[in-house]
């Protein structure tokens, strides 16, 4: 059984370039979720990941400096048992996100982020 008491418990990095998709989700996780931080990269975001150490980082791909990628690697070489979710609005990019724990493809509605949240971050064994 699925704990969803758990959401407000948990903290969520948000990692888009785009400042419109950011404030976007800030504003829904913040219904969901207890904290919820954000970044514009993602060198900014595995540098705010190592000083707040949020249960999930939420990341775009497509973004300067550092991809999304490159942070997914980055996260999960410094702590493997992190939750990291893929957004992307191209499903072929999915495939290359292999070490994710979800993928999500946009547009993103608030039922399928809470029921990914729910199943990557809640499970029992979690």
């Amino acid at each position: 059984m699925i704990n969803d008491d758990c959401l407000n418990k948990i903290s969520v990095l948000m990692v888009d370039d785009d400042p419109d998709i950011v404030q976007a989700f800030r504003r829904m996780l913040e219904k969901i979720v207890g904290r919820v931080y954000t970044a514009a990269n993602g060198k900014e975001a595995f540098d705010m990941a190592k000083i707040h150490n949020p249960d999930v980082v939420i990341t775009d791909i497509e973004m300067p400096i550092m991809n999304g990628l490159k942070l997914l690697d980055e996260i999960k070489n410094w702590c493997e048992s992190k939750t990291v979710i893929i957004v992307t609005a191209f499903e072929d990019e999915a495939i290359k996100a292999r070490r994710a724990d979800a993928v999500i493809i946009k547009p993103v509605i608030r039922k399928k982020l809470v029921d990914t949240l729910l199943q990557t971050v809640c499970l029992p064994e979690k």
